[in-house]
């Protein structure tokens, strides 16, 4: 699962490549209602996918999975 998904919650670009970086920066800037709704979602999805409960949910699930296996 990606962090970021191009377009709906942040914009990728290619490492390297100012220009492509130039380019993504100007269409943020220049739509304040995209800007302002893809920073919404943004922190929907990481208060969603990354809060610490969602995260210690995930980790204890690995670690019973690990003991089940440990133990068949």
């Amino acid at each position: 699962k990606e962090i970021v998904d191009d377009g709906e919650n942040g914009f990728l670009f290619e490492s390297d490549n100012h220009l492509h970086l130039a380019s993504v920066l100007r269409r943020v800037l220049a739509d304040g209602n995209s800007r302002q709704d893809i920073s919404n979602k943004a922190l929907t999805k990481m208060k969603v996918d990354f809060s610490w409960l969602t995260i210690g949910t995930k980790l204890a699930d690995i670690y019973r999975t690990v003991g089940e296996s440990n133990h068949a």
